[in-house]
């Protein structure tokens, strides 16, 4: 955590602008509060914690250099940038043919949206520049798989609703990672009298480094690891995870109807840049490009995959392409014809964004691969939405409670980051589809601490010294302290010593150790503060990415992946919280070295990282940190710049009728204002007369 020293090496533009007096000025300003602050924080706290936070407080405030008077400065001259590159808008310039129920059409069109993954259409469908070429050619991706399965209810007291397993991510195998259970979830938890649970299982493959599986192959290996589980969980193995009966599973309807024992999704995922295409700028070309040649793509692959995320980029695209790019645009825009390929959540929101710009309904056509599923109560599938609707056959409910469970097999939580996006789609939300929060209760999530923790480190050295520690049972001289470390943990309980461990590896002294974990939580919140200072003054308050390219991605980001950017920044105490946060909904693990750290930057901003770690904080602690003067007057200014309210509240939230309602509502309002969908296309070739033009001309 040291911006003073990095803030030399990202001033972009005009961001380092002020007189050196006036920042001199500011920056004795800055270290005399901070001076007066730490005699406050003095008083109130005892005496180890005090000594603790004063030493984390001393790395921090070096970090806390006076904002810039303009963040919008570091942009430059963007228009002229883009001047350079646009391609003018022509009318009639796409051409979609297609067949629908095997009978072929062809239809022109002005604009081309793409809500589907372009990069995987083909050269035959989908004729890309040679600049598109190059972007498509430098993805890495993965293959995500959900599996919904119907066990025998678990009755044993303290049971998980989510277990996450971030030793086996780690290997990016195609593991099982966690589980959920949906029955738990949706009635926070086990109904008394309810005799199964839903469950949904995940795994994760990185295909660059561990090649391809098959759904077929990755099943296989869910079979094997669930049979094998049953039967260590039988012996009473310390290695059992998973606490269900695989063997008395039960069939389940699919989204068709028809009787099976496992509902699955199977999917490329998560695509994304290696070190090098990011260091080469890869991101802002595809920036850059929007809308030239009458095309946009606002698929997951422009930035993160996740429904935030692409809604966030296809506002900033169109906000950004009628000041820099106006041209790309037609100015009569009661007449344009636009074709959206793909109706899920990246085809709906930009049917939605377009009529918001003055498109007409009647002139946009929305073309889906699958069959229309409108009327389909049982399962909704938009995209990497994929919610099933089961009836969880329950006399006793809770007043408002419905007895139909949403299991989401593709998108499903939300993090306070949805939070501004939510508000704008507030007339898809209707009553019965409320934003809920997980169960604040202990053990709700629980966190696998295989690999996670070493005989030699901090939390074992002080466990065996000590005999007792936070949550861990009483040490036993008769084992090593990995032999009787709890295989799962309470997700609270975890981030804490995980924050210990990571955050005084390398510290021998036991005197020390002492100290350092008993002023844990301060260490935690002061390297959320450093983490948030550091995300403000490199992005500002765009989302999902700046405008143009921090250098900090090439100083400070360079090659370093999640846990090695965060170790280098001092900010270590956060990987427990992130591990969870970041990778549970299959981003990825945060300690493999093919996940670069700009990832993490865009998924976990202040604005989901402030308020989760509030949230996690016990209440005790909770004071002696918020009365450090050096967090909130931070905080404030977060909060000031950012124009959101960084206050405790959950950090995990899910739909009461899952995802799927709230695309299917989506749907019914676009239909409202006369957009056509084209269901059981089938894209035979898309055409671009002035890409094709271009090619002619080479």
């Amino acid at each position: 955590t040291h911006l003073a020293h990095t803030a030399k090496q990202f001033s972009m533009g005009n961001a380092c602008s002020s007189d050196a007096n006036n920042r001199e000025d500011r920056n004795d300003k800055a270290r005399n509060e901070t001076k007066k602050g730490v005699k406050e924080a003095k008083k109130e706290q005892n005496d180890e914690v005090r000594i603790e936070a004063k030493k984390v407080v001393t790395d921090v405030k070096k970090e806390l250099i006076p904002l810039p008077d303009a963040i919008e400065d570091w942009e430059g001259d963007l228009k002229g940038k883009f001047e350079k590159f646009f391609k003018p808008y022509q009318k009639g310039n796409i051409e979609v043919s297609y067949s629908e129920a095997k009978k072929p059409d062809k239809k022109t069109y002005d604009m081309l949206v793409l809500g589907a993954n372009p990069w995987e259409l083909g050269q035959k469908t989908l004729k890309l520049t040679a600049e598109e070429r190059t972007i498509a050619n430098d993805f890495k991706f993965a293959t995500f798989q959900t599996t919904l399965l119907k066990l025998p209810a678990v009755k044993e007291q303290g049971m998980n609703a989510v277990r996450f397993l971030p030793g086996r991510l780690g290997k990016q195998n195609g593991e099982i990672y966690g589980y959920r259970s949906e029955t738990r979830k949706h009635f926070q938890c086990l109904p008394d009298d309810a005799e199964y649970e839903l469950v949904t299982f995940y795994q994760f493959l990185d295909n660059t480094t561990k090649g391809n599986l098959s759904q077929k192959e990755m099943t296989n290996m869910l079979i094997d690891e669930l049979n094998s589980q049953e039967n260590k969980n039988k012996e009473g193995d310390k290695d059992c995870w998973m606490p269900y009966k695989f063997s008395g599973r039960q069939k389940i309807k699919d989204a068709e109807g028809k009787e099976t024992y496992m509902v699955q999704f199977h999917t490329k995922y998560f695509n994304r840049f290696d070190y090098a295409a990011l260091k080469a700028g890869r991101p802002w070309e595809q920036l850059r490009l929007q809308g030239d040649n009458n095309t946009f793509n606002f698929h997951a692959s422009c930035c993160f995959e996740s429904v935030l995320q692409v809604y966030q980029y296809m506002k900033l695209v169109m906000e950004n392409v009628s000041q820099f790019k106006p041209e790309v645009l037609p100015h009569d825009r009661q007449d344009t014809t636009i074709a959206i390929i793909g109706a899920g959540p990246s085809g709906l929101l930009s049917a939605r964004q377009l009529l918001k710009m003055g498109f007409k309904g009647e002139n946009i056509t929305i073309y889906e691969q699958k069959a229309n599923q409108d009327d389909r109560e049982s399962a909704m599938y938009a995209g990497k939405t994929h919610t099933k609707v089961e009836d969880q056959d329950v006399k006793e409910l809770k007043e408002g409670t419905s007895p139909f469970v949403p299991c989401e097999l593709g998108t499903c939580y939300l993090s306070p980051g949805y939070n501004n996006m939510i508000k704008e789609l507030s007339d898809l939300i209707v009553d019965d589809n409320k934003r809920s929060p997980f169960a604040k209760k202990t053990h709700f999530r629980g966190i696998g601490t295989k690999d996670q923790f070493k005989e030699d480190g901090p939390v074992i050295t002080l466990w065996k010294k000590a005999k007792t520690l936070g949550p861990l049972p009483p040490f036993d001289e008769k084992q090593s302290g990995l032999e009787q470390f709890p295989t799962i943990m309470d997700f609270n309980d975890y981030s804490k010593l995980k924050a210990f461990e990571e955050s005084a590896m390398g510290e021998n002294d036991v005197g020390e150790l002492k100290k350092k974990w008993e002023g844990i939580f301060t260490t935690v919140a002061l390297a959320t503060l450093g983490y948030c200072w550091f995300h403000l003054t490199r992005f500002g308050h765009r989302r999902p990415i700046p405008l143009q390219q921090p250098q900090s991605l090439k100083d400070e980001l360079g090659d370093l992946s999640i846990n090695k950017f965060l170790h280098k920044k001092k900010w270590s105490a956060l990987i427990g919280m992130l591990q969870y946060g970041y990778s549970v909904q299959g981003y990825g693990s945060t300690s493999t070295n093919e996940i670069p750290a700009w990832y993490l930057m865009i998924w976990i901003t202040p604005e989901t990282l402030l308020p989760g770690v509030l949230d996690e904080i016990p209440e005790e602690a909770l004071k002696i940190v918020q009365e450090i003067p050096l967090f909130g007057r931070v905080v404030k200014k977060l909060e000031d710049y950012l124009r959101v309210e960084l206050k405790h509240q959950a950090i995990v939230t899910c739909f009461t009728k899952g995802w799927g309602d709230l695309w299917r509502k989506q749907k019914s309002l676009l239909k409202e204002e006369k957009v056509n969908f084209v269901y059981k296309a089938d894209i035979k070739k898309i055409t671009r007369k002035t890409v094709d033009e271009e090619t002619e001309t080479a």
